[in-house]
C-alpha cells in the first residue's frame, strides 16, 4: 500500500516550499476512507508544524469536495487548496473556472493518486504519485512466496510515492 500519511506530508511540503502558507485542505470523513482522512490529516500536520496555517475544510467525501469549495472560495484569504483525490482536484478546479478565478495565479491546487488519464502530463496536475505498478509487484511478490511455502505470515509493506509538480501549483502570491 502506498504511505498515505507520507503522501500528504511532501504534498504539502512542496506548498510550503512555494511559499503557500495560509493552505486550506478538504479533509475527508474518516467514517468513509481512512486513507484519504490520513493524507488530509497529514497535511494538516506539516502545515501547522512548519508554521503555517492550516484550514481544514471537513468533507464527507472526495465526490463532495468541489460543492464544499464552492461555498467556501471567496469568502477566505487561502492561496492553496489541497483535495484528497485527482477526481476532487478537478471537481475544485472546475468551481474556480466558473468564478472567474485563475490556477494557479489565484490558486495552487493539488490533488492525489497520479495514475489514470488523470496523469497524463498534458494536463499538468500537481498531484501526488501512487507507486501503482511497485505495489502490484511487490503483491504478487509476495502472494507467490506465501503459496510456495516461502513465507508462513501476512505482510503490510508502506510504499512511498512521488510528488508531481504540475501546473496547477505555483509560487504563493504575496500582497
Amino acid at each position: 500500500f502506498c504511505d498515505d500519511a507520507d503522501g500528504g506530508r511532501m504534498l504539502a511540503e512542496h506548498l510550503l516550499a512555494l511559499g503557500h502558507r495560509r493552505i486550506a485542505v478538504a479533509l475527508v470523513e474518516q467514517a468513509y476512507s481512512l486513507s484519504q482522512h490520513a493524507r488530509g490529516a497529514a497535511m494538516i500536520d506539516t502545515i501547522r508544524g512548519a508554521g503555517g496555517e492550516a484550514v481544514a475544510w471537513p468533507v464527507p467525501s472526495d465526490m463532495r469536495a468541489g460543492e464544499v469549495v464552492a461555498a467556501r472560495v471567496g469568502d477566505t484569504d487561502v492561496t492553496a487548496i489541497m483535495c484528497p483525490t485527482d477526481t476532487a482536484m478537478m471537481d475544485v478546479l472546475d468551481v474556480l473556472r466558473q468564478r472567474g478565478r485563475s490556477v494557479p495565479g489565484d490558486y495552487a491546487v493539488t490533488g492525489y493518486d497520479g495514475f489514470g488519464p488523470l496523469s497524463a502530463p498534458y494536463l499538468g496536475l500537481t498531484t501526488f504519485r501512487q507507486p501503482v505498478e511497485e505495489i502490484g509487484r511487490m503483491s504478487i511478490a509476495l502472494l507467490v512466496d506465501k503459496i510456495e511455502g516461502r513465507s508462513s505470515h501476512d505482510s503490510l509493506v508502506s510504499l512511498r510515492g512521488t510528488v508531481v509538480a504540475g501546473r496547477t501549483a505555483g509560487p504563493a502570491a504575496f500582497a
